[in-house]
């Protein structure tokens, strides 16, 4: 497993370091790659088994239009030209006028008479594409000695297109949709096995003769959530009488998730806290705190204003708790397939399971390194409960394209 590491580390090491300037914008990327790589190895007591592998690519593109919710329609905000908006004072603002909303002026005219509150919103969308692999306690057992009161082999792998709607009173949600093949197809034996015998020279695993038969999953994934600062500063807004939130040192973030398919089906409840130099949840998402506002007869609205920036710019360092709590009734890489169902070994499930993740995050302006320690309980019912049954360790590279 030592190899595993050393291949990390010489990815990292390899990223290029070429100092940048960029342009005043209200956001100088347009897009984001992560690369997702979970793995059992990247913990201080690594134990091969369980979910032992993932790895996943995800391509989003951050969309730069802006919309209200007016008349039963999100409608798009058009802008006066930041460059001449901000000619016209003595100093740089992040206050920009709203010219119209489509279709109609009538929403201007509307607002004018009283500072609005409505909230904006911004939609992001994006696909990933990856990869899980499962395996009993033991690896090293032939097909004959693995205990059928383990876990059983699996793989899935899968394509997801997902949609995101955030909002500037902090309000998250996702909208997701994937198809994969479990089994034989997922190539998570020829995977595992690559990795074990080419790349890291560890026990080869000799079980996959039991994994749990093909099938075709879908899978349907909401996500909701919300932001909250029990602390908030605030901080005046030297070109206007309005205030925004200042960066923030702790702040959480309650959430719910349901996934119906015939992969997963369940219903969570999480909660993500933070502490450090943390800005607005969603600063990556779309606006913050930029409520439509009227002052001195003028329509607008506050957007975060970038100066030059340098992509190695920092942005944010925190530690991250999360927990999660999960009502379970179905998971096809232990049931096996809701249709077929041929598989040679399959377990019965504990309904409810808990976990969470430990970290910590480091945001630069245009690329972005997160590493997080997590733990499941136990999910087999045959199983001995344990809360922290299964550790595995998760990194996520993140580039603003």
């Amino acid at each position: 497993m030592r190899k595993l590491w050393l291949i990390l580390v010489i990815l990292l090491a390899n990223e290029p370091v070429t100092a940048q300037l960029f342009e005043d914008d209200l956001q100088d990327y347009q897009s984001e790659l992560t690369a997702f790589w979970e793995n059992d190895a990247f913990i201080i007591n690594p134990d091969d088994r369980y979910y032992t592998n993932g790895a996943r690519i995800s391509y989003r593109l951050l969309s730069e239009d802006v919309y209200v919710f007016w008349k039963g329609k999100y409608r798009p905000i058009k802008f006066r030209d930041p460059e001449t908006f901000m000619s016209m004072n003595s100093e740089p603002t992040n206050k920009f006028e709203i010219l119209s909303v489509s279709p109609t002026e009538m929403y201007i005219q509307e607002k004018k008479a009283k500072a609005p509150k409505d909230p904006l919103y911004r939609f992001n969308y994006g696909f990933t594409v990856g990869q899980n692999m499962y395996t009993p306690s033991k690896i090293e057992w032939l097909p004959r000695q693995v205990n059928l009161y383990d876990r059983p082999y699996a793989g899935w792998l899968y394509f997801s297109f997902y949609k995101e709607k955030i909002n500037s009173k902090n309000r998250y949600s996702k909208y997701e949709c994937m198809i994969g093949n479990l089994g034989p197809s997922s190539f998570a034996e020829e995977a595992q096995k690559w990795v074990h015998r080419d790349l890291t020279d560890s026990q080869e695993p000799r079980g996959w003769e039991l994994q749990i038969d093909r099938e075709i999953v879908f899978l349907l994934n909401y996500e909701r959530s919300f932001l909250y600062v029990p602390f908030q500063k605030e901080q005046k807004n030297k070109t206007s009488d309005s205030s925004q939130a200042a960066c923030n040192c702790f702040d959480l973030q309650p959430g719910i998730q349901f996934n119906l398919g015939n992969i997963f089906t369940n219903a969570e409840l999480n909660c993500t806290f933070r502490l450090g130099k943390v800005k607005n949840l969603f600063r990556g998402h779309g606006l913050q705190d930029a409520i439509p506002s009227v002052a001195n007869g003028i329509f607008y609205v506050t957007k975060p204003y970038k100066k030059h920036q340098k992509w190695y710019s920092l942005s944010e360092f925190f530690l991250f708790c999360r927990l999660e709590g999960k009502f379970v009734i179905y998971n096809a890489t232990i049931q096996g397939g809701m249709f077929n169902q041929t598989s040679p070994h399959t377990e019965e499930i504990r309904h409810g399971v808990i976990g969470g993740d430990i970290g910590a995050a480091l945001y630069l302006h245009k690329v972005s390194l997160v590493y997080s320690h997590a733990f499941r309980s136990t999910e087999v019912l045959s199983r001995e409960w344990n809360a922290t049954q299964h550790n595995w360790g998760q990194f996520q590279l993140i580039f603003r394209l």
